[in-house]
């Protein structure tokens, strides 16, 4: 209760004040191509190829065109094949390679929605850009399959300065199908690489080769995450289920059969973590929660899409 009294003492008022908790929680927002599903069910508002959350607003894009809350802040051209977006204190990243020469690039829009384009391989060869990672200091640390003029494959990993400087790393000892492949930053600033390939599942420390998950012909798609110091993996076993990994040991598998694929990998700040992912022999896409299902959609694109607002 709040009393107040006047200076001339004439009255006095009283008014009672109630101070409720503000409501808690999150919402899991799934993009399949034009489809967005909140919570699994479809919503009025359109999706895009890629989502993310940045201080509450949603940006996604949506054929060239990038978008905050709905509303078109750039268009990109259209050999560009993206491959990842990230969205950092209203900044916008992304990556992927020119389909008409071969070329990786990562790209920044700025808050005006200026475009910064950067070539990081002008190399013989073809270069894709496949994932990357918007780090605390500003940097940008990337991973890329590379291809030479002879066939041969590799993993590179780069770092693009805040100042537009690039400098490149070769994961020594990566061969053969090495597209699908994931980069994180930990809270220390060490920069993690998972690729798959002939050789097997790699996890890759600063450069360095940190650990062989898996040893001969891993097929199944990869993605990781760093939440704090704690590392997560999530690979889809040859299609078959999806194995999630803690710091390098398994912490739980789902699957029942099917052909799946995954595509994203998220964590929200109460450490749920959340696997996105499709069935090509069901025709469907889903969502896992902590290992468990948590909806179905029945609808899939291989730019499969997940992001959690938190409220």
């Amino acid at each position: 209760t709040i009393t107040a009294t006047s200076e001339e003492g004439g009255f006095t008022a009283e008014c009672k004040v109630t101070v409720t908790e503000a409501e808690h929680g999150t919402k899991v927002y799934t993009s399949v191509a034009a489809s967005l599903y909140i919570d699994g069910v479809a919503s009025s508002t359109k999706g895009g190829d890629y989502i993310a959350f940045d201080k509450g607003d949603l940006y996604y894009k949506y054929v060239y065109d990038f978008y905050e809350n709905g509303k078109k802040i750039a268009s990109q051209g259209t050999r560009y094949e993206v491959m990842d977006m990230k969205v950092k204190d209203g900044i916008v990243y992304y990556c992927g390679q020119d389909s008409g020469t071969g070329i990786g690039y990562i790209s920044v829009i700025s808050e005006d929605g200026t475009i910064t384009d950067s070539k990081i391989v002008e190399n013989v060869g073809s270069l894709s850009v496949n994932s990357m990672v918007v780090a605390p200091d500003g940097n940008v640390y990337a991973i890329a399959a590379y291809t030479d003029s002879f066939g041969d494959k590799k993993n590179y990993q780069f770092t693009l300065t805040p100042e537009g400087k690039v400098s490149s790393k070769c994961l020594e000892g990566t061969s053969g199908f090495d597209i699908d492949c994931g980069i994180t930053v930990d809270s220390y600033g060490n920069v993690y690489c998972i690729t798959r390939s002939y050789n097997g599942l790699r996890l890759f420390k600063n450069g360095l080769l940190e650990q062989e998950l898996t040893s001969g012909y891993d097929f199944g798609s990869c993605l990781l995450i760093c939440d704090g110091t704690d590392l997560y993996i999530a690979r889809a076993d040859s299609h078959n289920s999806v194995t999630v990994y803690k710091n390098g040991s398994i912490i739980y598998s789902y699957g029942e059969g099917g052909n799946i694929h995954i595509t994203d990998l998220d964590i929200a700040s109460n450490g749920d973590l959340y696997v996105t992912g499709y069935d090509l022999n069901a025709d469907k896409s889903f969502v896992l929660k902590n290992g468990n299902l948590l909806y179905t959609i029945p609808e899939r694109h291989r730019n499969l899409s997940t992001a959690i607002l938190e409220y």
